[in-house]
């Protein structure tokens, strides 16, 4: 079954750890736990999930060479946006930071020192109507995930592969995810 490790467990997977969708009893170290630095949101009721889950200090869940030792590890991150290159910004808005890159890099860099894949995943515009994938990232705005350790972008559009990808090849998979509003002006 799938596993987890993660810098926050989200209280909404509890259910799924606790009926063995997430057991994890494939993975190549820590086999049948979830390993986390916390849980986020409020408690649910139902099973007790405390042997299924163990929390540890991000020195543990972060390091680099205990996630490259996770056999097919996926590092699957969330971003702000990505450009047509695929590095993806998980911190900046405009001109401010918003929020802090976490673990993204510790993951990213775990999961391609050992045999798996990093995912940068995102909806393919916000809340307000603007698209995240774009042309490029905004001056100023360094990637959090540059654009050589990312394998796929996902939205809710599809999957854009780019692993081995060329540029021209990236930026047309990433113009084929982005919403179909925004894929003329990306083209352009």
């Amino acid at each position: 079954s799938i596993g987890l490790h993660s810098r926050i467990i989200p209280s909404s997977l509890r259910e799924l750890i606790c009926n063995g969708a997430i057991g994890g009893r494939a993975k190549t170290v820590d086999p049948g736990l979830a390993i986390a630095t916390g849980v986020l949101g409020r408690d649910q009721p139902g099973a007790d999930w405390s042997e299924k889950v163990e929390l540890r200090p991000i020195s543990q869940t972060h390091a680099p060479d205990r996630l490259s030792a996770q056999h097919r590890l996926w590092a699957v991150n969330s971003a702000l946006e990505a450009d047509l290159s695929g590095q993806a910004n998980a911190e900046f808005a405009r001109d401010a930071r918003i929020a802090s890159g976490g673990g993204q890099a510790d993951f990213v860099r775990g999961a391609r020192l050992g045999d798996g894949a990093t995912m940068i995943v995102l909806t393919s515009r916000t809340r307000r109507g603007q698209g995240r994938i774009v042309s490029a990232l905004p001056a100023g705005c360094p990637p959090t995930t540059p654009a050589q350790d990312v394998d796929y972008v996902v939205t809710e559009l599809g999957i854009a592969e780019l692993r081995g990808r060329s540029m021209p090849e990236r930026r047309e998979a990433l113009i084929r995810i982005a919403h179909p509003d925004d894929r003329a002006a990306l083209a352009a």
